[in-house]
């Protein structure tokens, strides 16, 4: 047993095989959530100058009810303004902020597990984009009329904020 010696582990090795110790992750890791929030600040940044046809056309199947959209505090309307951007917002960037996290996890994988990614970010992509084109054209429409007619039948009056 006393032959035996302990040997320190090597950092120039470590990093060499791609290794990174507790401390090194975190750096990465905060790293991309920094370059995600910018990717985030610039898809909200882009969102505030396209909110006001986005609210328009998420309005548009209570409007063609003869339902009026009222705020019942001074602050409603540009807080319902705002998220609207904060959402449109993180949508937009929503590819980008995929990205840093492929960044982060990609340097753990194996090759062979690495040559699935692009046919996995291409199709994961598409089917967000068309989650999303399904929910603008189809469901809130849908939506929209059933929820605001669901109480009129009884005499009940919707007052929508």
């Amino acid at each position: 047993m006393a032959d035996e010696q302990t040997v320190a582990p090597d950092p120039d090795t470590d990093r060499a095989l791609g290794k990174m110790s507790f401390m090194e992750h975190l750096g990465e890791l905060r790293t991309r959530i920094m370059w995600s929030v910018a990717s985030a600040g610039v898809g909200i940044l882009i969102a505030f100058f396209i909110t006001d046809p986005a609210m328009r056309f998420i309005s548009r199947p209570l409007l063609s009810m003869k339902t009026e959209l009222v705020f019942t505090s001074p602050t409603e309307a540009f807080w319902t303004w705002m998220k609207v951007a904060m959402v449109l917002g993180i949508f937009i960037s929503m590819p980008g902020i995929l990205f840093q996290v492929w960044k982060f996890v990609a340097p753990g994988l194996h090759e062979h597990e690495k040559k699935y990614a692009a046919p996995f970010i291409i199709i994961g992509s598409l089917l967000f984009l068309i989650g999303g084109a399904f929910a603008m054209l189809i469901i809130i429409p849908y939506a929209s009329n059933f929820l605001v007619t669901f109480g009129q039948e009884k005499g009940w009056k919707p007052m929508l904020t």
